[in-house]
């Protein structure tokens, strides 16, 4: 029988001998097929290439850029003043030292970094590339984003020169690629900060192919507003209500410029990304979308709103463009999406209601002073409620008394004349006295019986008093 079955000794030997030697064989024939390579690239190499990244950005170019502004205005503000001409002149000659020493700079970098990135594409394979691509987005965005935009003026090329990358992450997310450097290199194109007029393009193409996977159009609605709550994270916020200088608004301009022209590139492709067929890009665009509609209101709970108005007027465009398919997503099956809309909706109705009721009245135009050869205003007319002339007098009462003591004699009778008034400053009463008839010529008036009817008292028989008795 088998189940009685033992090895002697010398099988026992044999298979403790030969089992490590077959272990050892099934173990190398697993891995046989695996290369031989690290799991992360070297330590010394990340390092090197970071420096190589970071050369000048924090000791010549990121000084320089943040400078050039202010010298522009000292050197402007010195050009009315003819008693400072020297100072003049040291203004501009370091303003032209500031602005060589960066294009210098730029220049150099725009000439070293590419081909840096070229070395390391070729020798790399899908996993080096994915690390490649996370390292320039994480590298990329450590770089700060200008807080003033006349730097753009004055250098117009310095964010193209700045971030030499971007073109060689555009080209990684082409369908040539695979899907996981695809998804690394648009992750990445989100975090660089770079020319809104070159990365936003790229990243909406990619939102709006949906024969792109599901998980790469939901990277690209994520890139679209990446920056917004990276700077939202590190800066004070809005108080309104108080005025007080802040002790740093770096990040509140840089999100003011982004939200300016990134932001304004991108809300219609987030509009369009919301009405994809996946209903996980559908919520990617959405949260992307209401990062930005949630940034600008923000703003608009502390800002003038004139100026509001002029800086953000080509987002409030977008916002106008794009509001009949924002309207739409609140009739869709997701619940999620339906709240993220309605939070979009509500976030600019409340800025546009803050707008409308803060902007002051336009005060017209003060007038212009008069001069010898003006010809007189003509006055205006007097309003219709103002009396323009004064009213008449109020006739006499019929039943005044007359001065010497009798009534009025009807419609007929003249008015009694008036009283004289004094001249000389003295009382009315005297003068009244003197105006009054004698007491001689005072009758006793005759006892007559009262009329009943509404006649004339002249008209009334006069009685007489017989002389004989009765």
């Amino acid at each position: 029988m088998l189940h009685n079955w033992r090895p002697s000794g010398s099988a026992r030997l044999g298979l403790w001998l030969c089992g490590p030697l077959l272990l050892a064989f099934v173990l190398v024939t697993m891995t046989a097929g695996v290369p031989s390579r690290a799991a992360d690239p070297p330590a010394d190499r990340v390092d090197d290439f970071r420096a190589a990244f970071q050369k000048d950005i924090d000791t010549l170019i990121w000084p320089r850029a943040h400078e050039l502004p202010e010298l522009v205005k000292k050197a402007k503000d010195l050009e009315g003043d003819p008693d400072k001409k020297e100072d003049l002149a040291e203004a501009r000659r370091n303003l032209d030292t500031a602005k060589n020493e960066l294009t210098q700079a730029l220049d150099q970098r725009d000439k070293d970094l590419p081909q840096r990135i070229k070395v390391e594409l070729a020798k790399a394979d899908t996993v080096d590339r994915v690390a490649l691509a996370n390292l320039l987005g994480d590298e990329a965005q450590r770089i700060p984003f200008p807080d003033n935009d006349k730097l753009f003026a004055i250098v117009p090329n310095y964010l193209e020169k700045l971030h030499p990358e971007i073109p060689f992450l555009i080209e990684l997310t082409e369908p040539s690629n695979p899907v996981e450097v695809r998804l690394a290199a648009t992750l990445a194109l989100g975090k660089t900060k770079g020319d809104p007029a070159i990365v936003v393009p790229a990243l909406a193409k990619v939102l709006r192919n949906q024969r792109n996977p599901v998980a790469l159009r939901v990277a690209a609605a994520e890139a679209l507003a990446k920056p917004i709550p990276y700077l939202q994270a590190s800066q004070p916020l809005p108080q309104p209500g108080k005025t007080g200088i802040r002790t740093d608004t770096s990040n509140t301009e840089r999100l003011k410029l982004i939200l300016q022209d990134t932001s304004a590139r991108a809300w219609p492709a987030l509009i369009d990304g919301i009405n994809d067929p996946s209903p996980a890009v559908r919520v990617a665009a959405a949260k992307s979308a209401k990062d930005i509609s949630g940034a600008l209101l923000d703003g608009a709970r502390v800002a003038a709103p004139r100026d509001f108005l002029q800086e953000y007027a080509n987002l409030l465009k977008a916002f106008r463009d794009e509001m009949p398919k924002l309207v739409t997503a609140l009739e869709d099956k997701d619940p999620a999406l339906r709240l993220l809309a309605l939070g979009v909706l509500e976030d600019v109705a409340t800025t546009r209601m803050l707008l409308a009721t803060n902007v002051p009245p336009e005060q017209a135009p003060a007038p212009k002073p008069m001069t010898r050869a003006d010809r007189p205003r003509p006055p205006k007319s007097l309003p219709d409620e103002l009396p323009v002339t004064l009213p008449a007098p109020r006739a006499p009462s019929p039943l005044a008394l007359s001065p010497a003591g009798e009534r009025g004699r009807g419609e007929g009778a003249a008015p009694p004349a008036p009283a004289a008034q004094p001249t000389d400053g003295s009382s009315v009463l005297p003068s009244a006295l003197k105006a009054a008839p004698p007491p001689s010529s005072w009758k006793r008036p005759a006892t007559t019986r009262r009329p009943t009817s509404r006649t004339s008292p002249a008209a009334l028989p006069t009685p007489t008093v017989s002389s004989a008795g009765p």
